[in-house]
């Protein structure tokens, strides 16, 4: 006859796996509805149209989020994980610790992620506080602004510290046009293949967002055609530059981006 403790304790790890299963479940249901191309609310990663070969492909933006929304996972089980085997390691040693499960060790993980995103979230503010309006978004990031509040007061102040990110920008589509110009005139003014290792990879990576890349669109020759060739991803708003055939670099509105590549395109 079985006592009613062990009774308790079966239905309790029957209750967890079943709870396990049911998490697991709901993060593959995630995952692959993630992978629809619907539109999605609050600025979360989504599908847009890529102008230059009109196939429906995740946007740089929402393709960095969703690497570091999969990355997060990861460390996140990897962590649970290593925290129950080291509690369950220590217990073996020390009788009056409890055996950690999982979904124990998970719920520890996360109140501890938690905390210090609390923690971090007060430094952060503490910072905009004591600084107020010294912060400036570029790109993904913050950087200090030119302002007075931003420099220490006895350095002199630098209208160069910072450069404009449009100048950046521009500075490295003509980088990139300078690679292909000079790839064409060594071979009769047609220009290379996409993803060529005569052009650096540096240089396909658009400024100022890591793991942007240019559009490119190959199997074009230079001419005095004002076809595009090389544009922005829509990372940095509505305006993006462009670089033409004809060696023109301009920034217009994506709107006529894409009703100019449709002309163009069989």
């Amino acid at each position: 006859m079985r006592c009613p403790v062990f009774r308790i304790h079966v239905r309790t790890m029957r209750s967890q796996r079943s709870l396990f299963r049911l998490a697991f479940l709901a993060f593959a249901m995630s995952l692959y509805y993630s992978a629809w191309p619907v539109f999605v609310i609050a600025g979360m990663p989504s599908f847009s149209p890529d102008e230059s070969t009109r196939h429906l492909v995740l946007s740089d933006v929402g393709r960095l989020r969703y690497e570091a929304i999969s990355f997060f996972l990861v460390m996140l089980l990897l962590s649970a994980l290593t925290v129950r085997w080291l509690w369950n390691y220590l217990s073996r040693s020390f009788p009056a610790l409890p055996r950690l499960s999982f979904m124990k060790s998970l719920g520890v993980v996360m109140t501890w992620g938690l905390l210090v995103l609390v923690v971090l979230t007060m430094i952060a503010a503490t910072r905009e506080l004591m600084t107020p309006g010294s912060w400036k978004k570029q790109g993904l990031l913050y950087t200090l602004t030119n302002s007075q509040a931003a420099r220490p007061i006895a350095q002199e102040p630098r209208k160069d510290a910072i450069p404009d990110l449009n100048e950046v920008r521009r500075r490295g589509i003509e980088e990139l046009k300078d690679a292909l110009w000079k790839y064409a005139a060594q071979h009769k003014g047609d220009l290379p293949p996409a993803d060529h290792p005569a052009i650096p990879g540096r240089l396909w990576e658009v400024a100022g967002i890591v793991g942007a890349r240019y559009r490119y669109v190959a199997g074009l020759a230079l001419s005095e055609d004002a076809r595009i060739v090389v544009f922005e991803p829509a990372v940095h708003g509505d305006e993006r530059f462009i670089l033409r055939l004809n060696g023109r670099i301009e920034r217009i509105s994506s709107d006529r981006i894409r009703e100019e590549l449709q002309q163009v395109t069989p």
